[in-house]
């Protein structure tokens, strides 16, 4: 699954919720997808940004692409596979690294 072809075919929304109860300051947020399958961890403080899902296999890109539409609407970006490939869990699960999206300012 390639997640950057995904991102630009895609037009979708999903039911995405804001989990509570994190530090101020600690994270600019931790999301999971309606089904719980998929997540999106955008954790300043560790400088951890990724997107995780349960079953590479049987996921849904519906609820990936929603993940990657409010990553970037956050100022993050998904990393190029050959900068940083996708982890691939033993238990069948898949994580991509996100990056901040930098813009570079001239006087």
């Amino acid at each position: 699954m390639n997640l950057h072809d995904l991102l630009d075919q895609a037009d979708v929304t999903t039911d995405v919720e804001a989990q509570d109860g994190l530090p101020p300051g600690v994270s600019l947020g931790a999301f999971t997808s309606a089904s719980g399958r998929a997540s999106l961890q955008l954790n300043q403080t560790a400088f951890d940004f990724h997107l995780r899902v349960e079953d590479y296999e049987s996921a849904d890109t519906d609820e990936l692409t929603a993940l990657l539409r409010i990553a970037e609407s956050l100022g993050f970006e998904l990393m190029d596979d050959d900068e940083c490939p996708p982890v691939y869990g033993a238990d069948g699960s898949a994580t991509w690294y996100l990056t901040p999206v930098v813009t570079v300012m001239f006087a």
